[in-house]
């Protein structure tokens, strides 16, 4: 399991984010906006939290700004019907993890069908799977 990469950012591609450690392997990630915006501000060595992905056909690494991004993508994932494409369009829908767990601890619904492609139903299913989860994380601070 690769948890993070340390490296420069080599280069930028929509939300493609390829980035080249110091031993000359570049990888390539699919990157929040938070982090895409990060990583175009700077030009100094990247700690990049990130969630590996294997499938039959596939390896995706997905990367984040920092810690509450990845856990927030892992928690999304275990929802049925929420792919990591899916939590992806979720995190970069919102302002803060901090405010979709505030929405899913207080069964918000209206502030989940904002996002591109939650609709009523979704909203619930992930307001129900996730709502014991996301108030232990609201009691305690993440890790930068």
């Amino acid at each position: 399991m690769i948890a993070a990469i340390e490296g420069q950012k080599f280069d930028i591609q929509g939300n493609l984010l390829f980035i080249k450690t110091q031993s000359g392997v570049v990888y390539e990630t699919i990157a929040t906006a938070n982090l895409i915006e990060a990583a175009l501000e700077t030009t100094d060595l990247l700690q990049i939290p990130t969630q590996v992905i294997y499938r039959e056909d596939s390896q995706t690494i997905y990367a984040f700004e920092d810690f509450r991004e990845k856990v927030a993508f892992n928690i999304l994932i275990k929802v049925p019907g929420i792919s990591g494409q899916s939590a992806m369009i979720i995190l970069d829908s919102i302002e803060a993890v901090s405010e979709l767990y505030e929405a899913i601890a207080d069964n918000d619904t209206a502030y989940l069908v904002k996002i591109k492609g939650i609709g009523l139903n979704k909203a619930k299913a992930i307001i129900e799977a996730l709502k014991t989860k996301v108030s232990k994380l609201i009691e305690q601070p993440a890790k930068q």
